[in-house]
């Protein structure tokens, strides 16, 4: 059964990955690619496991609306975080060493937690207003056992407390590797070198063309 979710996982994951040409990559970017396949199986991993937990809670909840207003200011903090960080001024050995995994992972994982829990509730909303004898079905939160309700609220407290950690770790991270990137200067350096060799062998070629074009006017 394991091995069955797991190969589920697996090609969930693989899908926006089956994209890419893998031929055309060396064995570095080969690497990357595998590992954040890695990365985001066990991200899933996670959501599917507070998943079940927080549908509960979403379906009990007296107020969705409350939820939905908490973790979609949440969802919408860390997906603009998410989609705008970047790493290409980091040098090449601390990427090699992990860091940008470390600070994508967290991030993404506290990205998609509060984001599935926003959808979840606004699922239950639609069919609480659209059909209301539905949810006529669900009991009252205080006809629920106890101890029932006792392990919702732990599981839910602990994937908000996970997103939490999650953006401290992140956060933190990120904030080391901005003050880092004066040890990065070379590598600013070398791509301004670069883009300036570019540069000139574009007037170059820019210059040959008008050479060529006078050329072909005059004959």
């Amino acid at each position: 059964m394991f091995h069955f979710a797991n190969n589920v996982l697996r090609r969930i994951v693989n899908v926006p990955f089956a994209l890419f040409d893998r031929t055309a990559f060396d064995a570095p970017m080969t690497k990357v690619l595998n590992d954040g396949e890695e990365k985001h199986r066990a991200i899933l991993k996670t959501i599917l496991f507070f998943l079940p937990w927080q549908l509960i809670l979403a379906t009990v909840a007296p107020d969705v609306f409350v939820l939905m207003t908490a973790v979609s200011f949440l969802a919408l903090m860390l997906g603009s975080a998410w989609y705008v960080i970047s790493f290409q001024n980091v040098d090449e050995a601390q990427l090699n060493a992990g860091v940008a995994t470390f600070i994508t992972k967290k991030m993404f994982r506290a990205f998609m937690l509060s984001c599935d829990t926003l959808l979840v509730a606004a699922l239950l909303f639609i069919f609480r207003t659209m059909l209301p004898e539905m949810m006529e079905l669900v009991p009252a939160i205080r006809e629920l056992p106890i101890i029932f309700r006792i392990i919702v609220v732990i599981f839910n407290v602990a994937w908000l407390l996970l997103v939490g950690v999650d953006i401290y770790y992140a956060s933190v991270a990120y904030d080391a590797v901005d003050s880092m990137l004066a040890d990065a200067m070379p590598t600013l350096i070398k791509g301004a070198k670069a883009s300036d060799k570019y540069l000139r062998v574009l007037e170059l070629l820019e210059q040959l063309c008008a050479f060529l074009q006078k050329k072909e006017g005059n004959s």
